[in-house]
């Protein structure tokens, strides 16, 4: 059969027209705390309770109780602050991947600015081995403080997810800004997620991110991640699938009835 243009013209021009769909990451972080260094001191900035350490490759929290950090590249020692933009076109995707020893609390502080107050709090508590999993979700927490601020959501799963100081399970925060100017939040944990826009109208547009742990026993964190991701095409991925699965009858309508496929530059 003899196609109408070189396959090497079309699949050049599938591959322009997809990438015309994807637009370079703004601004990327990831932490696997596996180079030499302490790469917890000076990557996060200490705001409550007992200061973390690097052990085993891991950032970890030993100890009982309430304790936050927050990512800033100047580390514990320096005043800079690690700045985040998110918009109704960009969205902050925040990973890390968690060892808890005992039931207790782990979640993500979306900050307002270089401030201490008024933070966006996604906080997942493991119930272990049993269906009694939580995610939560407030607003107004502190990063210096025990505040959780106002509840907004409190749900009920089983994630999957069991103690262990050895078995990690992946945690991830998408946050986002919708048409109204509110805060969404995305939380998955393991097989459990949940989603909920906060009833503020004043989102945060310029963030810190920040850890909070509260617990008894320890808690390891690897392959942290903040990831600053263009909000997709609405249909853009539709349409290239449709394009795509479009193409084989496009051809053969070419053989029976004479129907010639033109591609446009783009």
């Amino acid at each position: 059969m003899k196609f109408p243009f070189p396959p090497a013209r079309l699949l050049g021009t599938l591959a322009i027209f997809a990438l015309g769909f994807i637009v370079p990451t703004a601004h990327a972080v990831l932490i696997t705390f596996d180079d030499d260094g302490d790469q917890v001191t000076s990557n996060f900035r200490f705001g409550q309770g007992s200061d973390p350490i690097e052990n085993n490759n891991y950032l970890e929290w030993a100890s009982t109780g309430l304790a936050v950090v927050v990512y800033d590249a100047d580390g514990s020692a320096g005043a800079g602050v690690s700045l985040f933009s998110v918009d109704q076109s960009n969205i902050l995707d925040i990973k890390a991947d968690i060892a808890m020893s005992t039931s207790g609390s782990f979640g993500f502080l979306i900050t307002d600015g270089g401030t201490t107050s008024n933070a966006y709090l996604a906080i997942f508590n493991v119930n272990n081995g049993a269906t009694l999993d939580q995610i939560r979700f407030f607003s107004g927490a502190r990063t210096d403080n025990a505040t959780s601020g106002t509840s907004h959501l409190d749900t009920t799963a089983d994630s999957g997810v069991n103690t262990s100081t050895t078995v990690f399970s992946h945690y991830e925060l998408v946050y986002g800004i919708n048409a109204s100017n509110q805060p969404v939040l995305t939380f998955t944990v393991g097989t459990f997620s949940q989603s909920l826009a906060l009833p503020i109208f004043d989102a945060h547009a310029s963030v810190q991110v920040g850890l909070r742990y509260n617990g008894s026993g320890t808690l390891r964190v690897d392959n942290f991640s903040i990831q600053s991701l263009p909000v997709p095409e609405p249909g853009s991925p539709t349409l290239i699938a449709g394009f795509l699965a479009a193409l084989p009858f496009l051809v053969r309508r070419k053989r029976v009835s004479g129907f010639s496929l033109r591609i446009c530059s783009l």
